[in-house]
Parts: structure tokens; sequence; C-alpha cells
């Protein structure tokens, strides 16, 4: 399968679209469907443009839009289950990613549905005075180079990923980063090289710092040495 994506997709520049189900956490079904090495193979493989959108309005919306528009092997990624809460007057726009601007000290960058955790996580960090800023990419390959100009001004950059590390899009962009010259904190939030156990997706999600609550202790106990006890 993944020959055929390169002999009989890139290598052609075929218009080739494919929708990914299962994108990153599935739980139950098992450690053989756990969905997150797609990004990775995927990155390694030129001439394909990725999508993972973080909502079902930006699912239809990049789904027409590739349809529409898309000239080269293209892939939509979107997972297992039904769309979380969103955040009240939360819009997507049809840019490549959406910049949520809240100060220059901390940047989030994300992509697909933990997008919501990420935007829920700033919305209670708000409540103990600290301002985070949010990136939501919404192509990841390739990714925009103006995403990557927004964060070379900011102290702290904190990459959250439902995928493993190894060749994922938070080292692609810590790459583009580093070329520019960025000198600042960044922190990769993701799995590690390893299988996923079976598990609830929200166990997973809490098990590898991707839940709302989660990044909220991570982020409180790196600015004011906050322990569990006052959560």
């Amino acid at each position: 399968a993944y020959d055929q994506l390169v002999h009989d997709g890139t290598l052609q520049n075929q218009k080739v679209i494919i929708g990914l189900d299962r994108a990153g956490f599935v739980g139950e079904d098992g450690v053989t469907h756990q969905g997150v090495l797609d990004v990775s193979f995927l990155n390694s493989i030129p001439n394909v443009t990725v999508y993972s959108p973080s909502t079902y309005d930006r699912l239809k919306f990049d789904l027409e839009n590739s349809v529409n528009t898309s000239t080269n092997l293209t892939v939509i990624r979107y997972p297992r289950g039904g769309e979380s809460q969103l955040p009240e007057n939360y819009k997507f726009s049809n840019n490549d990613y959406d910049f949520f601007e809240n100060g220059n000290d901390i940047l989030f960058v994300t992509y697909g549905r933990i997008s919501i955790n990420v935007l829920n996580a700033v919305n209670e960090l708000k409540k103990h005075d600290i301002n985070a800023s949010v990136l939501i990419l919404h192509k990841i390959k390739p990714i925009n180079n103006d995403v990557v100009s927004i964060a070379m001004n900011y102290k702290s950059v904190y990459f959250y990923e439902e995928s493993v590390k190894s060749g994922s899009i938070g080292e692609s962009f810590a790459d583009l980063l580093l070329a520019i010259g960025f000198k600042n904190n960044y922190s990769h939030i993701a799995v590690k090289d390893e299988f996923v156990p079976h598990a609830s997706v929200d166990s997973l999600m809490k098990k590898y710092g991707l839940d709302t609550e989660s990044i909220v202790k991570n982020i409180m106990e790196k600015l004011n040495g906050w322990k569990e006890k006052t959560w």
C-alpha cells in the first residue's frame, strides 16, 4: 500500500483523494488499529498534501476543496467517533490554519480533534491569569511558512500531536523553526516510540498528556511549580 502511494500516486503526479479513517487513538479497536503512524509515513513521501481537520465542518470543507482544486495525492484524516463539544464562538476559517492570538509568551500548536482540547485548556488557563495563543493547523503537509513565522515571536512553543513523535509534524515544525534561527523553548507532546495499548480514547489522551486537564496541569507546573494536589 505504501508503494502504491508512491508508484501509482505521487511519482506520476496523479490526482488521488484518500479518506483516512480512524486517525489517532481508537481505543477498544486494539493495539493494531491505533492511528498514530500514518502521519509519519505520509510525511516522508514527496508531493503529498495532508489535511487533518478539527471539526465536521472543516472536514466537509477540506473534502470539497480537495475535489475541486487539488492536483496531487491528497489525504484527509478523520478520527473514529463523534465531534467534541466546541468552545463557544469557535469557527474555522478557509485558510490552511487558524491563529488565535493572546500575548507572545506561550504558543500552542496542534491539529485534528485535539485542537478542541487545546482551546478548552486555554480557556481554563485564563482563569489562572495565564494567556496562551493557539495555532491550529488544518493542512499539516506541507506546513504553511506563515505559521512558522508566527511561532518565531513566542518565548515558549508547545506542539501537541496525536501521533508518534518520530517523523511527525511536530518534528518537521521544529526543523523549520531552527532553520530560521529559533532559540527559545520548544516542547513536543506526542506518543513516544512505542505501540499504543488497548484502552479507551479518554484514558489514552490522559496517558499521553493530550486531554484538557493534562495540558493545563503541564503548563501550570512549568510556570508556577504548581502541584496536582491543588487541581
